[in-house]
């Protein structure tokens, strides 16, 4: 009992005047990533290294030909899988030094292996008139014609579940276009 009336009757031990400033913890950043990374947005849909073409399209332009004011575009599928979209076919001529615009058109789906001719009307040129200029396409000296898978703008799901986008993925797109000149040109109706 006596200790404890020592120590209430000792001296307050004194206290700082001011009261101390707790430390300030460092802030961590968490690095920033530009975007997705490659992992994040992988779905089986797309192709990897260990795809293999039967899970992808192939849209080929096999061959061109001439009938009066339309061109022929043979487009092909050559992957072991069908396109899942529409093709749009898109074509541009030149003749006599002047060239003519975009003229496009579309097809539908492609079974595998299938090969389909498509009619590319409308071709013109640019002129200052009001009434646009026919381009005389029985007389082009080159051709060109390009073929892409068209995003789809439905739901269809990829073989995850998941949405897949614009279902536009094939396996190489070095075959999509063909460019020919001169004597190179087919003429006449494609059987």
């Amino acid at each position: 009992m006596f200790a404890a009336l020592l120590i209430a009757l000792a001296p307050a031990a004194e206290l700082p005047a001011t009261p101390a400033v707790p430390r300030e913890m460092p802030f961590i950043r968490e690095p920033h990533v530009a975007g997705p990374t490659a992992v994040q947005f992988g779905t089986l849909s797309q192709p990897h290294r260990y795809s293999d073409d039967r899970m992808f399209p192939d849209i080929a332009i096999g061959a061109l030909s001439i009938d009066g004011d339309t061109l022929y575009v043979q487009v092909t599928n050559k992957g072991r899988s069908a396109t899942r979209a529409s093709t749009q076919v898109v074509a541009r001529a030149q003749a006599a030094g002047s060239r003519s615009g975009l003229a496009e058109a579309r097809t539908g789906r492609l079974a595998p292996g299938e090969t389909r001719w498509v009619a590319v009307k409308g071709f013109s040129m640019k002129t200052p008139s009001k009434s646009g200029a026919v381009f005389a396409l029985a007389n082009a000296s080159a051709v060109s014609a390009a073929a892409r898978l068209l995003p789809s703008s439905s739901g269809m799901l990829d073989r995850s579940g998941q949405g897949c986008g614009d279902c536009s993925a094939e396996m190489g797109e070095d075959n999509n276009q063909l460019t020919l000149s001169a004597a190179a040109i087919k003429h006449g109706r494609p059987n």
